[in-house]
């Protein structure tokens, strides 16, 4: 979760980073139905402003509609041999999830589970901070050995001490007194802002099985407020799930899944951890009347009052008149059907239906800081109707982005499998299908100045750009209309996808196996060259039992299983972001030319195809004394040839490109024991230990790293691993 909030989408990488440009997020498969985001969060290539991109964060990923305490079991697939049936969508691994269901002939059961947790704040004692008195000795030291700060000093703190002293606005004796009741203030800002937090999670569950019909129904509701003050997810979830089995060649199952979720969370900006990690103690967050105390902060130049760059901030007060807000519905029934047609010959079809619905905003009133820049002066610090206002390009009102999105996807595979064992040691499976499936995605984004949440969420008249009056000489430069205008936008975007596969193994006496996957995935992205149409998929495998060996049999006492796999397999990766079309989008009237034009959003790209991606893994696993003992260790190697971007003259209209040829490169071991001291009827302690290491290197890239690329993690350098912090 790299939010730290309870709601945060999580970032999970499995066996590295295998793409810069495309998706780097596993795929989601819950009980053999693919999961699709709610709301698609886009990737490097289409990046967010960063106040929509936080909204986004708190709206819940492929399986947030699922409650943790209906999962029967979670099994991360990794190797190529192991993703190869899923295509291309599984580049970055799969995580395959089942559900739990009722079981035949166990009659009616209530099952009840609620749990509480605490969780502990953050506060001082757990970080190397300066108290406030270590503050003002460090700062009168500073001041002491004429240190010069490199840009002006805002009035607060010991500087403004300082300052009042030489304008002889305070005496000596003033200056002293201020400076102990500085010393003293050690305001606890993690005490002010963050709580300890309980949340709760309800769980029951009826099923009901009989030989012919199984049933279980479960209901959850989740509620998780966060540490910081104004962080909260309130999360319903039901399901049902039945299996119906009229004969014994025969099985129908029906599960129907819903989701509500609504989560609370800070406008982009407000942190209320980083301002406690940043903001000195020696400030109090109220004067000694009880009112907020404000103390001023850099901003933007104001063009309603002369030389103006300093607004007040109140972290209470952002808080208070700023926030942003998600909810999300989810609904989604899957149809599957298991009829045996001959002795060694099955037929599996799955039909699902996914819909889901998902509302956030986020805003900041005219109360706020974030707001004052906008406007030019602080609340209240300008009279009405004053020349001062007139030339505000915002008197009036906040900020509001919106955004609403739908989605609605669906999916039918019909699959065919034939097994069978001849002369009771060689053993086939055969497993040929075909999958159609059907994204649609329909959103609008809007962004709207003038917002007056506390005047029955209405909207007041933002003056035109002509229309400002120019007190200060100037007027500003952007146009919030044009704002409003590039921050709203409707999007309607279908994929279809036809698909098929296979899957064919081979075992001889239980002791050598040998697998071959494959699957074919088409995509027209790829404009008239043919070739590049059709991705293909393909991984094989074998295994050696060793403990199945006769030689094996004088240790069958205590030994349980020794086994070594090795598996092979490439695969390819569409990066949406990259057509072979060339993409433009509106922009706007023209300031000098007063004629609409369009900016180019994408260059054509048609000899540009699939990102590729070849891995090899091997590995070994060994259990003793009836699996009391067991351990896994496998070694892996994946190279990606992936797709960058790159520095381009200023001729193609736009400042970079997508080019291939650059090199993802990552290696790396997982190793895990468990051991299970006790096991009784009634008892079981087991104890394990993990570690892994993954090396991740990127060649052949060309793109010009900016220098604060380097401190965010955005750099991508040559020789060095994807994603480092310089």
């Amino acid at each position: 979760n790299t939010a730290g909030k309870v709601g945060g989408t999580p970032k999970i990488r499995i066996r590295g980073t295998s793409t810069i440009l495309g998706n780097q997020e596993p795929l989601w498969v819950v009980d053999g139905v693919i999961q699709t985001n709610p709301t698609p969060i886009p990737n490097d290539a289409s990046p967010l402003s960063s106040d929509m991109d936080e909204m986004l964060q708190t709206a819940g990923n492929a399986i947030s509609w699922l409650n943790p305490a209906d999962i029967e079991t979670i099994t991360v697939l990794k190797d190529a041999s192991a993703t190869a049936i899923y295509g291309s969508q599984a580049t970055n691994g799969v995580i395959v999830v089942t559900t739990k269901k009722a079981k035949a002939q166990t009659g009616v059961s209530i099952n009840y589970s609620g749990s509480l947790s605490i969780t502990q704040r953050p506060s001082y004692g757990l970080y190397d901070l300066m108290n406030s008195q270590q503050y003002m000795e460090f700062n009168q030291q500073m001041y002491h050995d004429r240190n010069a700060y490199t840009y002006e000093v805002l009035p607060i703190g010991y500087a403004g001490l300082v300052q009042k002293l030489h304008n002889k606005t305070i005496t000596q004796e003033e200056f002293n007194q201020e400076f102990r009741n500085m010393e003293q203030m050690n305001t606890d800002w993690f005490d002010l802002l963050f709580r300890t937090p309980v949340s709760t999670q309800q769980n029951v569950s009826i099923s009901s099985g009989s030989e012919k019909l199984q049933s279980r129904f479960s209901l959850g509701v989740n509620s998780s407020p966060g540490e910081a003050k104004g962080n909260d997810m309130f999360q319903v979830t039901a399901s049902s799930n039945n299996t119906y089995r009229p004969t014994k060649n025969l099985s129908i199952d029906l599960s129907v899944n819903g989701s509500y979720r609504k989560a609370n969370d800070f406008y982009s900006g407000v942190s209320p951890y980083d301002y406690a990690m940043n903001t000195s103690r020696a400030l109090p967050l109220y004067n000694e009347d009880g009112s907020l105390y404000y103390y001023p902060v850099y901003g933007n130049i104001s063009y309603s009052i002369l030389n103006k760059h300093c607004y007040n901030y109140n972290i209470l007060n952002e808080l208070d008149n700023s926030g942003s807000q998600s909810a999300v519905t989810s609904f989604q029934a899957n149809l599957g059907l298991r009829w045996k047609l001959l002795k060694n010959v099955e037929f599996q079809g799955d039909a699902s239906l996914s819909l889901s619905s998902s509302r956030m905003k986020s805003w900041a009133t005219e109360f706020t800081n974030t707001v004052s820049q906008i406007r030019g002066y602080d609340m209240g610090e300008v009279q009405a109707n004053s020349e001062e206002e007139l030339s505000s390009p915002l008197p009036y009102g906040g900020i509001l982005n919106s955004a609403t999105q739908q989605n609605i996807n669906y999916s039918f595979r019909g699959a065919f499998v034939y097994n069978n064992t001849f002369a009771e040691k060689h053993s086939v499976t055969f497993n040929i299908g075909m999958q159609v499936t059907s994204y649609k995605f329909d959103g609008e984004t809007m962004l709207h100045y003038g917002y007056q949440k506390y005047r029955g969420e209405t909207f007041a008249t933002v003056p035109a750009l002509s229309d400002l009056h120019t007190v200060t000489g100037y007027k500003p430069s952007t146009d919030l209309h044009e704002l409003m205008r590039q921050g709203s936008s409707i999007t309607n975007t279908k994929q279809n996808q036809l698909s098929e596969y296979f899957t064919a193994v081979y075992s001889f006496d239980n002791r050598y196996v040998l697998n071959l996957h494959g699957r074919l995935d088409a995509s027209n992205r790829f404009a008239q060259d043919e070739n590049k149409r059709f991705n293909p998929t393909l991984s094989f495998g074998a295994k050696w039992r060793i403990g199945e060996e006769p030689w094996r049999d004088w240790a069958s006492s205590w030994y349980d299983m020794f086994d070594i796999s090795f598996s092979y397999g490439w695969r390819g990766n569409s990066v949406t972001e990259v057509s072979p079309y060339l993409i433009a989008t509106d922009g706007g009237l023209h300031t000098y030319f007063k004629q609409y034009y369009l900016k180019i959003k994408s260059l054509p790209y048609p000899d540009l195809g699939w990102e590729k991606t070849r891995d090899w893994n091997i590995g070994a696993d060994l259990s003793f004394f009836d699996g009391r003992l067991s351990a896994g260790f496998n070694y892996y190697n994946k190279r990606s040839d992936v797709l960058s971007s790159r520095e381009v003259s200023t001729e193609y209209g736009v400042q970079s490109a997508y080019v291939k040829g650059t090199i993802m490169k990552n290696y790396g071991y997982e190793f895990i024991i468990s051991a299970t001291p006790i096991r009784t009827k009634d008892w079981t302690w087991s104890i394990a230990f993990n570690t892994s290491k993954d090396y991740n290197r990127v060649e052949n890239n060309e793109i010009v790293n900016l220098p604060n690329d380097y401190l965010t993690g955005a750099a991508i350098v040559d020789g060095m691993p994807y994603g480092n912090i310089y």
